[in-house]
């Protein structure tokens, strides 16, 4: 986990300087570097899920640090020498979208193969804190680091924590031996994780659940929050201790759910989080005045529903299958992030409370649907046994 933290950071930082250095040519090319990113991520995932379920994750996540190490020095050098033409930008963005799209699968299956089923959800959630620790560390750290190195700085800073992540995987033995399928055409393997997905009833809800908690909680903070800190006057500090408070309310969550693990009844506790998200959106339309705190509540319901949902996706997959799903959640979530940001940026044309009062009309309905449905009331994650 520490080493995973480490390198997320490292990411975190990369992903601030890029989009920093992509600036300097206009909102269009920073765009335009961004999605360099995201694009072929999403493209790829099925793929990288079906390779770290034919060959194992550590195998894969073992050749994804390594050349994502390569490249990060070579891209510093290269930085160093020719400085930040946008085609070096973009050629640097697509390298890790590419890469990543392969590691991400990977390393999401990984704590199912870690630690034992019952203690899954707490391993989950020790994970998902370093997810919001590497959110929140990652500007403040990028910032001073891009004045003092530039980009080549944060490339180099990135390779480090990569150094990191190889010591740690090279000596790293799964405690639950990696199940590897039986070799057959990758598109078919492919379509095998697209069935089971679908087969299994509470595995198909959860997601549906992410796409759209993923499609209508991230816009609120990188869309939303921003325009309505312009509608309402807000200078640039004020309203990142906005965006920050969900994130330091998630960190928060995260670490107590790993240290206490989840409630049994893990479609009302889902349900629950995403309705107390609900709340928080219409909070910031009609009293933005209360910002930091409304955040806070967000972060903390968010933790909630990534705690109880996210294992329960694991605990729904067969072994054989783990990559592949959590490729699947992967681009389902990114697939409707693209059409709600469209959605909710044409909304707030109107006005940023309109669109955050829609967002939390649809996370409304979806929290209920969760706490409802019959099959997440038959579910259940897994418990700590008692010690």
């Amino acid at each position: 986990m520490g080493a995973a933290t480490l390198s997320q950071v490292g990411d975190a930082i990369v992903y601030f300087a890029l989009g920093w250095a992509a600036s300097g040519y206009g909102g269009v090319a920073a765009g335009l570097v961004l999605a360099g990113i995201t694009v072929p991520r999403t493209v790829f995932m099925l793929v990288g899920g079906a390779v770290a379920d034919r060959l194992g994750p550590r195998a894969v996540m073992l050749t994804a640090d390594a050349v994502l190490l390569v490249g990060s020095v070579g891209a510093a050098v290269a930085v160093a020498v020719v400085g930040t033409p946008l085609w070096l930008l973009l050629t640097v963005a697509v390298l890790i979208g590419v890469v990543t799209s392969f590691y991400f699968p990977a390393s999401g299956s990984l704590p199912a193969r870690l630690v034992p089923r019952d203690q899954l959800p707490r391993a989950m959630a020790l994970r998902n804190a370093g997810m919001q620790f590497a959110s929140v560390a990652g500007g403040p750290l990028g910032g001073p680091l891009v004045i003092v190195g530039g980009l080549a700085g944060a490339l180099g800073a990135n390779a480090v924590s990569f150094v990191a992540v190889l010591a740690v995987m090279l000596r790293l033995r799964p405690a639950v031996p990696e199940t590897v399928v039986v070799r057959r055409p990758l598109l078919t393997e492919i379509g095998d994780g697209l069935r089971v997905a679908a087969r299994v009833p509470a595995l198909r809800l959860v997601l549906v659940l992410y796409a759209l908690a993923g499609g209508f909680v991230l816009p609120v903070s990188s869309l939303l929050v921003p325009l309505l800190g312009r509608e309402q006057g807000w200078d640039a500090a004020h309203t990142g201790f906005v965006v920050g408070a969900i994130s330091v309310g998630a960190l928060a969550g995260a670490l107590v759910f790993s240290r206490t693990g989840t409630w049994r009844r893990v479609g009302l506790a889902s349900g629950a989080g995403l309705v107390v998200i609900a709340f928080g959106a219409v909070a910031l339309a009609v009293a933005p005045s209360l910002g930091v705190v409304t955040g806070v509540v967000t972060g903390v319901a968010l933790a909630v529903f990534i705690a109880h949902a996210g294992p329960l996706i694991v605990a729904s997959t067969p072994d054989t299958h783990l990559s592949r799903v959590q490729a699947l959640l992967g681009v389902v979530q990114s697939a409707a992030l693209v059409g709600t940001n469209l959605l909710l940026g044409w909304l707030a044309h109107a006005g940023a409370g309109l669109a955050l009062l829609v967002a939390a009309g649809v996370l409304g309905a979806t929290g209920v649907l969760a706490a409802v449905h019959p099959a997440l009331r038959a579910a259940s994650a897994p418990r700590p046994v008692p010690r």
